[in-house]
């Protein structure tokens, strides 16, 4: 992650950042995250008398997709999927995501992603919206990306939320007509939406504060990460 060609990469990142921000554009950051219903804390405190450990089902469940974009200053989109997030599923995401921004005053955004293979098709509709721009972020660069400390926050929220209420969901009442399964995969929904609810503007405006005391290291082409 710290090879010279990397930090040459940062450092044109960088370059491109400012310019879209010289120009005035919105900058925009979308990524992806995902948990089931057996996502734990990996690390706690146990009471006196009891194991530190937890054991859990050897069967994790479906995952929930969870997939946002924030600017400096807000959320500007936030869903769950369930299952797989794949390519062509979001190419149809950003299209929605183009209209909230719209729907925002957003007229001019740069929307920066990641090189996660469900980001490799978006260069083949960006000539649909004209007002639109797509920036990479560099190889390695997760302190170069604010919405990495967003999910910290909502998967601390979630983490919480779950251990609070994991008797009840594994306990749950059957409700005739849905399986359980389905029912479980409510609750999650309900936890994600409720989690997100914590990410307030101020929040946004400190994670991209934050990252901006690493702009000179990259610019520099001396920013060094750790795994």
């Amino acid at each position: 992650m710290n090879k010279e060609e990397n930090k040459v990469k940062r450092s044109t990142y960088m370059n491109k950042l400012f310019e879209n921000r010289a120009e005035g554009r919105s900058l925009i950051w979308i990524d992806e995250t995902n948990f089931n219903l057996y996502c734990k804390r990996s690390q706690g405190r146990s009471r006196i008398g009891t194991r530190a450990s937890v054991v859990v089902p050897a069967s994790k469940g479906s995952n929930l997709h969870c997939i946002g974009a924030m600017s400096s200053s807000a959320l500007v989109l936030f869903t769950t999927r369930r299952g797989a997030f794949k390519a062509n599923d979001c190419l149809q995401w950003f299209r929605d995501l183009v209209d909230a921004c719209e729907g925002q005053g957003i007229h001019n955004p740069t929307f920066i992603i990641d090189n996660a293979p469900t980001h490799c098709r978006l260069e083949n509709i960006i000539q649909e919206f004209p007002h639109v721009k797509l920036l990479r972020l560099a190889p390695y660069s997760y302190l170069l990306n604010p919405i990495e400390l967003m999910w910290n926050i909502f998967k601390s929220h979630l983490k919480r939320m779950l251990q609070e209420r994991m008797p009840r969901i594994l306990n749950i009442t059957h409700v005739p007509g849905l399986s359980m399964a389905e029912q479980r995969m409510r609750e999650l929904e309900q936890i994600a939406n409720e989690s997100i609810a914590f990410i307030t503007p101020n929040m946004s405006m400190g994670f991209s504060n934050r990252v901006e005391r690493y702009y000179p290291m990259a610019s520099r082409e001396d920013l060094k990460e750790l795994p």
